[in-house]
């Protein structure tokens, strides 16, 4: 969502400081800028700002891909090398 509709929903966040630098999350190996008890926030855009949220307990799966093939998957195929 676009930074402007986050603030106007959720402006109890609004107090968190935007300027500090960017946390590492070392389970998930990623960067976020804020959280609260449930949630890391990522700001993100060139053009327009936009805020991505990460559930908090799932910071195994932050950086996979999302079309990896599963074991049973791999070697099904051996025409299409």
């Amino acid at each position: 969502m676009s930074l402007e509709d986050f603030w106007r929903e959720y402006p109890q966040l609004k107090s968190v400081s935007l300027s500090a630098k960017r946390r590492k999350c070392v389970e998930g190996n990623f960067y976020y800028d804020f959280e609260d008890a449930y949630f890391y926030y990522k700001l993100a855009g060139k053009t327009r700002k936009m805020v991505h949220r990460f559930p908090k307990g799932f910071e195994a799966m932050a950086n996979r891909k999302l079309f990896e093939k599963t074991p049973s998957e791999k070697g099904f195929y051996p025409l299409l090398k």
